[in-house]
């Protein structure tokens, strides 16, 4: 059986295609293959949005320099309320490619 996750799964460009702004025409349409196309949650997939992968792994990885700017988070750790863990940096595209 599915979870709630994978019924909702996106289906991702990994190279992002980009479109122009008000546009529907696309900046890399040679990016629109099979090959390129990889299953994501949707909260990824929309924050993602047009970031190359090394853009969106900058993205995460800078997640809790800017946590810390709050009060409420830095209350958090301090109170153990939240417990950081690191990641591998790798995608489940990455870890599983065919």
């Amino acid at each position: 059986m599915l979870t709630s996750t994978e019924k909702h799964m996106h289906i991702d460009h990994v190279e992002p295609l980009v479109r122009l702004p008000g546009s529907k025409v696309q900046e890399h349409p040679e990016r629109d293959t099979v090959e390129n196309l990889f299953p994501s949650c949707p909260q990824c997939n929309n924050y993602k949005h047009s970031m190359s992968v090394a853009q969106f792994r900058d993205q995460i990885d800078f997640s809790i320099p800017r946590l810390y700017q709050t009060a409420s988070y830095r209350n958090a750790i301090r109170f153990g309320l939240v417990k950081e863990v690191g990641w591998d940096a790798k995608f489940y595209f990455e870890k599983f490619k065919l």
